[in-house]
């Protein structure tokens, strides 16, 4: 590899993380909305919560994408998080997606049980 083609490379690799830091200082610069509710849901990245909707006055399952820079409260990790617990989420909504920037995990409540 040339030097002219490792400058290059370089270049494209800076750029990446410039980009990448940006889209994550772009959320940070959003208004945070939070919301809880229970766990039905956590795999990968995607957290799924039963809540309640004030507006039709019944529970609704919202689907969240965590984000990599996740603030954990009152948890260490996601690994912490299991079906059944009670959270509370800070989030922003971007691109029609719900980004969880903070993620509170209710200590002193049990998980709750499936009635199966």
């Amino acid at each position: 590899m040339t030097n002219v083609m490792r400058n290059i490379l370089k270049a494209l690799m800076f750029g990446c993380l410039l980009l990448s830091l940006a889209a994550s200082f772009s959320l940070a610069q959003e208004e945070m909305d939070y919301s809880w509710g229970t766990v039905v849901e956590i795999s990968g990245q995607r957290l799924v919560l039963d809540e309640y909707d004030y507006e039709t006055e019944t529970n609704v399952q919202v689907t969240y994408e965590i984000d990599s820079n996740v603030e954990f409260e009152n948890i260490e990790s996601l690994e912490d998080v299991q079906q059944g617990n009670e959270v509370e989420v800070g989030f922003v909504e971007h691109e029609g997606q719900r980004i969880v920037l903070s993620l509170y995990l209710e200590k002193d409540v049990p998980p709750v049980e499936d009635e199966e």
